[in-house]
């Protein structure tokens, strides 16, 4: 009984799609204990790890519930979620700005002949002189949550419309929150500077579709 949780998750390599779904759904209604304990976190979060390869699953119907279980974690973790945000696009700003750094760097006699090791060395040099404080001192660095985190944003590119939509809305909600959050005064810097961040329109995000 108190191995509940891990019987339904070995469920998740069932060849019939409608019990991966059932399966999920079950899960899903798992994560309403009230009181996250200790206990509680490190069970919820155990599930949440296991069912992560599930987004690369070839049903739609599973990918569809699979995204309501994540919404549903990220609703009841949305704390860690906005912090695994916020380091995963300070980290592809840090990105963003060595590789600007390496561009207008003038170049050394073998970078001008053309080296490509010593450009690919001047690249990763760049790169991780830049992030190396942020990606070190990073709280959501190899967790569950900044795993994810970025498997929304995989999954905002899903190749059925209505699973990209859903993810883009818990995306667009998650931002903003994180605008929301103390945490949108160190981001004003980098917000319009970082690629991926153009992604949600600001309507969305000060006028979020859906609420958690």
């Amino acid at each position: 009984r108190s191995q509940a949780h891990m019987r339904l998750c070995d469920l998740a390599l069932d060849p019939v799609p409608e019990v991966r779904t059932a399966m999920l759904h079950a899960l899903t209604s798992f994560l309403g204990i009230p009181d996250v304990t200790d206990q509680v976190a490190y069970i919820e979060e155990t599930i949440a790890s296991i069912i992560l390869a599930m987004a690369n699953d070839s049903s739609v119907m599973v990918r569809k519930e699979l995204l309501v279980f994540h919404s549903t974690f990220i609703a009841r973790y949305k704390n860690k979620f906005i912090v695994a945000a916020y380091e995963q696009f300070t980290e592809e700003h840090a990105a963003h700005l060595a590789q600007d750094a390496s561009i207008h760097r003038p170049a050394t006699p073998s970078e001008a002949n053309g080296s490509y090791d010593s450009k690919r060395e001047l690249t990763f040099e760049s790169y991780n002189t830049s992030s190396r404080g942020s990606m070190e001192s990073a709280a959501s660095k190899n967790t569950v949550f900044s795993a994810m985190w970025k498997q929304i944003l995989i999954i905002s590119a899903d190749p059925h419309p209505e699973i990209a939509r859903n993810a883009g809305i818990i995306l667009d909600n998650v931002l903003g929150a994180l605008f929301d959050s103390p945490l949108a005064v160190y981001s004003a810097g980098w917000t319009n500077k970082t690629p991926a961040f153009g992604r949600p329109p600001s309507s969305a995000i000060t006028h979020p579709i859906y609420k958690f």
